[in-house]
């Protein structure tokens, strides 16, 4: 648990069953929003649906036919410590230049820092750091430096997905977490990117989508569970 290292080590599956009386099934964050996608949105519609997690660190679940894919980790890996950018910036994982480095809240901010457009943008939050609220409500209003800013930010996660897709040919890719809500102004720039640059892309087009529950993914996705196990 590199972004909540408190939690390693804590048998929360035992203290939860002691606290509530009941059964309890852990699982990875991300793969409740995935299979709650694949249950309520393209069961019958897609074989296999990826999704993509990002916000304070990017996550990646497969289901394939109902089924949540299980390789490593309970999930099919940590995608979000895939090196992106070689000799990047230092990930909390203690690699340098993983995905989520990049693809993620900060990542977005270091995008602006590095193309010189923080200044640009204008705001700043109470540490001095513009932030993804500060980007996200300039380019609603046509801020051309954070409309720029999100493009390249969409690159990225496009040329992360490149690699997700190479590895796992999913028929649909589901974008959720904090970030996704500003999706309006990178998604179709990552759509763009994998579908220009993935190995298949001759025989096969993958959509790149936005997560329809927003906010409530995460509990949606825990209900999904159970419905999956029942």
């Amino acid at each position: 648990m590199v972004n909540i290292p408190m939690l390693e080590d804590v048998p929360l599956h035992g203290f939860l069953k002691e606290r509530y009386g009941v059964t309890i099934a852990l699982d990875i964050d991300r793969n409740g929003p995935c299979l709650a996608e694949y249950i309520f949105h393209y069961k019958g519609k897609f074989s296999r649906l990826m999704y993509v997690t990002i916000g304070t660190g990017v996550g990646v679940g497969l289901v394939v036919e109902g089924v949540i894919c299980r390789i490593c980790n309970d999930s099919i890996g940590e995608l979000g410590h895939v090196t992106l950018e070689p000799g990047g910036h230092l990930c909390v994982c203690g690699n340098t230049g993983c995905v989520e480095t990049i693809v993620s809240k900060d990542g977005i901010r270091r995008i602006a820092e590095r193309l010189g457009l923080a200044s640009s943008i204008l705001k700043a939050d109470e540490t001095g750091l513009l932030s993804p609220g500060d980007i996200y409500e300039e380019a609603l209003k046509g801020n051309e430096a954070a409309l720029q800013v999100f493009k390249e930010f969409g690159r990225y996660l496009g040329a992360a997905l490149v690699t997700y897709a190479n590895t796992f040919s999913p028929d649909i890719i589901v974008v959720g977490g904090g970030l996704a809500g500003a999706s309006e102004f990178f998604l179709k720039t990552a759509d763009e990117f994998l579908n220009k640059h993935w190995f298949e892309r001759k025989a096969k087009r993958i959509p790149v989508k936005k997560t329809r529950f927003g906010a409530h993914a995460g509990i949606i996705g825990a209900a999904s569970l159970v419905i999956g196990n029942g």
